[in-house]
């Protein structure tokens, strides 16, 4: 899949640390933003480090932007639409976060 706009992966760490417990230091963040936001071709998911120890990943499908894991039903209702907002997915073919 093509890499995702800096400023996009930027916004999704800032809500995975907010509402996910992703932990919010520099290099975590950056982690994140250099695996979605500046290599091509990389994997579609991404394993977080947590604050609380709790297993969760970041998927990118087709049909958007997912977390999986604690928290996953909140966070995914934002992520649904931050990728509307920067057309990753139309609105009308946005999937429920059940997937």
């Amino acid at each position: 899949m093509e890499k995702l706009p800096t400023s996009l992966a930027e916004k999704i760490y800032d809500v995975l640390t907010r509402y996910a417990d992703a932990k919010p230091t520099y290099e975590e963040k950056e982690s994140f933003v250099f695996h979605f936001g500046v290599l091509k071709n990389k994997s579609n998911h991404y394993t977080l480090t947590c604050i609380d120890d709790s297993p969760r990943s970041f998927h990118r499908t087709r049909d958007g932007l997912f977390l999986k894991g604690k928290g996953a039903n909140r966070v995914n209702i934002i992520l649904k639409k931050l990728a509307e907002e920067f057309g990753i997915i139309e609105p009308s073919n946005a999937v429920s976060s059940s997937n």
